[in-house]
């Protein structure tokens, strides 16, 4: 089927117009049609498919990065994962809220990361997470090492951990604004610290690892 692999998703996805015979059907087939039609291996349902998508897609993920560039290449990993995810939908009148869903969850990952990478990596954090740093690295080199080792972290250990080293909340606040026990706070802190440090020690690149 065209639709099955992220190659070939990736290739109709890259084009930015339907082709001929598209431009003679109606301007906007219902989704329920273009999606069975897509799984069905029509290769002009499929443009029309990504083209009605792209517009709403590119309006989800601007409205919460707000970078033109970002959100262009969002926009197309977004119409990537969606084209080679179809196959696995099972109700084709669901799609506006899956693809929602997948857009916002790219955006909001881009911004996790963006902003892991724009906070000043100061000597107190620096010396909490990344054991061994003495300032004689480049920041940014730091920064980066720590947005991917954030990245390796459960959700709950990494709220934790951002919110009282990147946003210096105290424990009682970060209990309250999640709804959680100040004693969970406290054990999901110290386990995301442990586990970070473990991951910081093996990277690849570190010591000869990798």
């Amino acid at each position: 089927m065209g639709c099955g692999s992220s190659d070939a998703g990736e290739g109709m996805v890259a084009s930015t117009r339907a082709p001929d015979e598209a431009s003679r059907l109606p301007a906007r087939v219902a989704s329920v049609d273009l999606v069975r039609g897509v799984l069905a291996g029509d290769a002009v349902k499929l443009e029309l498919l990504i083209e009605q998508l792209r517009s709403q897609l590119a309006t989800d993920i601007g409205r919460m990065v707000r970078d033109d560039s970002d959100t262009e290449d969002l926009t197309q990993e977004a119409l990537v994962k969606i084209i080679a995810g179809l196959i696995h939908l099972r109700d084709p009148s669901a799609l506006s809220a899956w693809t929602r869903r997948i857009a916002v969850n790219l955006a909001k990952d881009h911004r996790r990361k963006r902003r892991l990478r724009e906070v000043p990596l100061d000597e107190n954090t620096a010396q909490a997470v990344l054991p061994g740093w003495d300032g004689s690295a480049d920041a940014l080199e730091g920064q980066d090492a720590l947005a991917r080792g954030m990245a390796t972290l459960s959700d709950a250990q990494r709220a934790v951990l951002e919110l009282h080293y990147l946003q210096d909340l105290s424990y009682s606040e970060i209990a309250q604004q999640l709804g959680i026990p100040s004693a969970t706070v406290n054990s999901r802190l110290h386990r995301g610290l442990a586990s970070l440090r473990a991951w910081f020690r093996s990277r690849p690149g570190k010591d000869g690892n990798g």
